[in-house]
């Protein structure tokens, strides 16, 4: 009686029948559902569906969109539903794909502490960690729109543990994710099977490490390796969504910063300026964790040759805010600046205001270069050289 109509049929009945039914949401919290029935956006996914299994994506979709919205609305979610809603994940449709992703992003970003059983395991997991493994899984996703989508909710889940978020730069399972039988399982092993040590190999009867599929069961070998797999994407928008989440974590967790150093540095040079730019502010919005080596400031001060002045200013910036570790790498910087300095005059201002601010943060590295940079003999009077030249000002 709620949607004014005693079809049993009817869109709206049949979705509110599957929200109450499998979701748990109140009659009394229906009335939500009303308003987002009325949205011609919402409805157009139901009417202009075609075949059956059409319709039903679109039922799905405005199902999980409306659980969604109950939760903006400040609607307390029960987190039981999330094994349910990551069975949709393996939907054939992308709609309902990436509106899942949304909702297990938001189960594990509201309840990060509560924990999950595993599939075919007795092993409990943090729910924050399961949802990220799910978000990164959804990196290898057919659609690029889920894939992008995947990628951007990744750097919204910033309570995840650090050893899952080291994974996802590594294609490879690291050992500390896989699950170990104990020295108990491994004895009651060889009991049951009959099978003991020959005595005529040394350790032959040593415990091995569990490495078929059965034992990868904290994130899915599937995940492994998301943000590499996302930096390396064919598609500028999810590359770019992938180095703005690899950024967002990085602020929050140093050590990860510094991991995601070499990853970001080589994607200055990436063939497409938007992501080169995006990769650029990101190296300078965490600077603060970040000492760059020698070959990392080649590959740098490499992309100074970019015909973009967009892109020489950002590494400008960047350059004035982030720490040198060695003399040799700050004296190659400051000449790479003067000579790229030769080549685009017009960027005189912002070459002078990087050079500034890195001598300003790096005055112990400064030191033994000034009577390099002024060409100062120890005792012969030199030349006064010319105050018009770059170098001098400096």
């Amino acid at each position: 009686h709620l949607f004014g109509g005693d079809e049993a049929d009817h869109p709206d009945i049949v979705l509110a029948a599957v929200l109450v039914e499998e979701f748990a949401v109140p009659l009394v919290h229906l009335e939500v559902l009303v308003e987002v029935l009325e949205d011609d956006d919402a409805v157009a996914a139901l009417v202009e569906v075609g075949e059956d299994g059409e319709a039903f994506a679109g039922y799905f979709h405005l199902a999980f969109s409306t659980i969604i919205t109950l939760h903006e609305r400040s609607f307390k979610i029960n987190p039981d539903i999330y094994v349910d809603v990551c069975e949709a994940l393996k939907d054939d449709y992308e709609i309902v794909r990436q509106v899942v992703l949304k909702l297990v992003c938001l189960l594990g970003n509201t309840y990060p502490e509560n924990e999950v059983l595993l599939p075919g395991s007795e092993h409990e997991i943090r729910l924050i960690d399961d949802a990220f493994g799910k978000v990164c899984n959804a990196m290898s996703d057919l659609s690029i729109h889920v894939r992008t989508l995947a990628a951007k909710l990744l750097g919204t889940m910033k309570l995840v543990s650090a050893k899952f978020l080291n994974q996802t730069l590594d294609k490879k399972l690291m050992s500390n994710m896989r699950r170990k039988r104990t020295a108990h399982e491994l004895a009651w092993e060889n009991v049951t099977s009959g099978e003991w040590a020959s005595g005529k190999k040394w350790a032959d009867d040593a415990p091995r490490e569990v490495l078929d599929a059965d034992s990868i069961n904290l994130m899915s070998s599937g995940a492994c390796g998301a943000f590499v797999h996302g930096l390396e994407d064919e598609f500028l928008e999810v590359r770019s969504a992938a180095v703005e989440s690899l950024c967002e974590l990085s602020i929050r967790n140093p050590q990860f910063a510094n991991t995601s150093l070499d990853f970001l540095v080589d994607m200055f040079n990436d063939e497409i300026e938007d992501v080169r730019l995006k990769a650029i502010d990101s190296l300078r919005r965490i600077s603060e964790h970040i000492i760059l080596r020698d070959d990392q400031l080649e590959t740098i001060l490499g992309a100074l040759e970019d015909f973009s002045q967009d892109v020489r200013e950002g590494l400008h910036r960047m350059l004035a805010s982030c720490k040198m570790s060695t003399t040799a790498g700050l004296k190659m910087c400051v000449e790479k600046l003067l000579d790229n300095l030769k080549k685009y005059p017009h960027d005189k201002r912002s070459t002078y205001r990087c050079l500034q601010r890195i001598g300003a943060q790096h005055p112990e590295l400064v030191l033994p270069l000034v009577p390099q940079l002024l060409n100062i003999h120890p005792f012969f009077d030199t030349a006064e050289p010319d105050v018009e030249n770059p170098q001098c000002i400096l």
